[in-house]
């Protein structure tokens, strides 16, 4: 390995400890809480290697979405392709809920609460990978008949996203109380069905 590379790894480890250490700091603080000067402290880097991998605090916010898209792109599109079209509708958004369960509903709370005062659009852009996948899926059912084409594929994928954020931001009010995937797949296979040319 040439020292290139190494700086790399060792750029990209250090990247990720204070993605780590801040999203620790989010989930227990809450995000006007949240100090670069405490993220660095823990890290224990300099405010300055803070700046060189983020330009402010909201960045953290816009990588933890980059994060998910990621997650997407590896785990989800391979574990619904080949799928029936509405079977695939269903777990994709199940996984969507997957994911929220596994970092807590702390965190997703303090994501959520943060993404509509910072004012990021990056959280609800359709060019992110979670929303391109689903649009796919919708748009192959279009194609085969299954879904009505009298909509946008772009109009349907919206309603379902936001459907989706919907439930979780009401696991979110209740705490987490309720297991989140389990209520997302039932309500999405409900909700999904308007769109769908039998509707059954």
């Amino acid at each position: 390995m040439n020292i290139k590379s190494k700086q790399e790894l060792k750029s990209k480890a250090t990247k990720q400890k204070i993605l780590n250490i801040a999203l620790q700091l989010l989930s227990e603080k809450g995000f006007d809480q949240m100090q670069v000067n405490q993220i660095c402290k823990l890290a224990g880097i300099s405010v300055g290697a803070f700046y060189h991998h983020f330009s402010s605090k909201e960045d953290i916010i816009i990588e933890t979405y980059k994060e998910v898209d990621e997650y997407f792109i590896q785990h989800v599109f391979p574990a619904v392709k080949g799928m029936a079209i509405r079977e695939s509708i269903v777990e994709y958004i199940g996984l969507q809920a997957k994911y929220a369960a596994d970092k807590g509903v702390e965190l997703i709370s303090q994501l959520y609460k943060s993404q509509i005062f910072s004012g990021n659009s990056f959280f609800i852009s359709s060019d992110r990978a979670l929303p391109q996948g689903l649009k796919e899926i919708v748009e192959k059912g279009q194609q085969n008949h299954q879904i009505r084409n009298d909509l946008s594929s772009n109009y349907i994928t919206n309603q379902l996203l936001r459907y989706a954020r919907g439930i979780i931001y009401d696991w979110c009010v209740h705490k987490g109380e309720y297991c989140l995937i389990k209520e997302m797949k039932t309500s999405i296979e409900l909700f999904s069905c308007c769109f769908f040319k039998d509707n059954n």
